[in-house]
């Protein structure tokens, strides 16, 4: 098995592997979870978004359904923020997506924060299940 890009590096993932192997665990079996991972911080919202609504389907009732079926269309209307990576999304592509939504379709500031909350919940996921660190949509306030 090779190991690093350099010899700093190589050390770095010789000090991980010693913890590795100290907590029993194989470091060529670590090494995939960690590539899959990093496969799954790569997908884009859209992904994520079916990924999540396959599995949390059962738990919501119908009016929750429809309501994030509309916001899910929606928000696939619009590939800079659909096909965006999960690890590169930002408040600003929010915020742009909130006020084109408003401009073009002339929908209320109600109908966006809807959909702003809704892929909040979705980020807020991707933390739970160890994609992102943080929610890049923490903080991010509603429109009037």
């Amino acid at each position: 098995m090779s190991v690093g890009r350099d010899h700093q590096h190589a050390q770095r993932l010789a000090v991980r592997f010693s913890d590795w192997l100290l907590d029993g665990k194989d470091p060529e079996k670590e090494i995939e979870i960690n590539l899959t991972l990093e496969e799954k911080r790569s997908k884009s919202l859209r992904e994520f978004l079916i990924l999540l609504c396959i599995d949390t389907d059962a738990f919501k009732s119908k009016n929750m359904q429809s309501s994030y079926q509309y916001c899910f269309k929606n928000i696939c209307r619009c590939p800079q923020l659909a096909d965006r990576p999960l690890k590169s999304f930002t408040k600003d592509i929010m915020l742009d997506y909130m006020h084109k939504r408003i401009k073009n379709d002339g929908v209320s500031p109600s109908t966006v924060n809807k959909e702003m909350n809704f892929v909040r919940c979705m980020l807020a996921r991707a933390v739970d299940w160890g994609l992102l660190e943080q929610n890049p949509l923490r903080g991010l306030k509603k429109f009037r």
